[in-house]
């Protein structure tokens, strides 16, 4: 489990890299969306690498306690009640997200990849809720079907704003560049990877609860919501979230 002396450990070697990390960002044209459902994109948190994840707690860290309280909260509701919810990533506002500049390679290269790649992207997240949802089955959770099967097809109303187009092998090799950035945190990077699969939420909710708690909670979480309809649970558990567990 990371606890905040890794956090503590890593922070001389991380800061650094923070800049370089915004640097291979710029490689990606700027885009802008046409879509009429503006943040329906972000529904889901990406998958993101051990340095964003890093750089998403120095953007938390920087906001005034009572919004990072909330966010914190956000982040563990997020993380407790997906999939039996559809709650959205917690940095997005009123269909804006609240760290644009910060936002994540997965955030900036969504419409960029071909349609056939989105295409392919969007079936293989959809039979991974097909084996999702007989996954809780198995635990005596029939999940809501509308939140489920809930996917958007790949979007083709996003414009580039200057630039030019991309390979899908070009995306790929920058992504592989922003992974290897963090190679210098070592274990730090791998245990985010194994132990976490490279979800920000649950790192979060683990701060808070642990990570065995935050996976049994979140097993007695969905059950009381998806039979009961009640969250008595899951509201004494972000009653533990507390600003001072990002304080290193």
């Amino acid at each position: 489990m990371i606890k905040t002396k890794d956090f503590r450990a890593i922070m001389p070697t991380a800061e650094p890299l923070l800049d370089r990390l915004q640097d291979l960002y710029q490689d990606l044209p700027e885009t802008r969306c046409s879509c009429e459902q503006p943040g329906v994109c972000c529904t889901y948190l990406p998958e993101i690498t051990v340095l964003e994840a890093w750089q998403w707690i120095r953007c938390m860290q920087a906001m005034p306690e009572s919004e990072l309280t909330a966010t914190f909260r956000k982040f563990v509701e997020f993380y407790l009640t997906n999939p039996a919810r559809l709650s959205g990533c917690p940095f997005l506002v009123d269909g804006v997200c609240s760290v644009y500049k910060y936002r994540t390679f997965g955030c900036r290269s969504y419409g960029l990849w071909s349609q056939k790649m989105g295409r392919t992207r969007t079936r293989e997240s959809r039979n991974g809720k097909k084996a999702l949802r007989l996954m809780w089955k198995g635990f005596g959770v029939e999940l809501p079907t509308d939140v489920v099967e809930f996917e958007i097809d790949y979007c083709d109303k996003v414009q580039i704003q200057g630039g030019k187009p991309l390979q899908d092998d070009t995306i790929m090799a920058l992504l592989q560049q922003v992974y290897d950035l963090g190679e210098p945190l070592g274990d730090f990077q791998t245990r985010f990877e194994t132990e976490y699969h490279s979800d920000f939420s649950f790192l979060m909710t683990s701060l808070v609860l642990g990570m065995k708690k935050a996976l049994l909670e979140k097993l007695m979480v969905i059950k009381e919501i998806v039979q009961k309809g009640t969250e008595t649970r899951l509201q004494r558990a972000l009653d533990k979230v507390s600003p001072d567990m990002l304080n290193f």
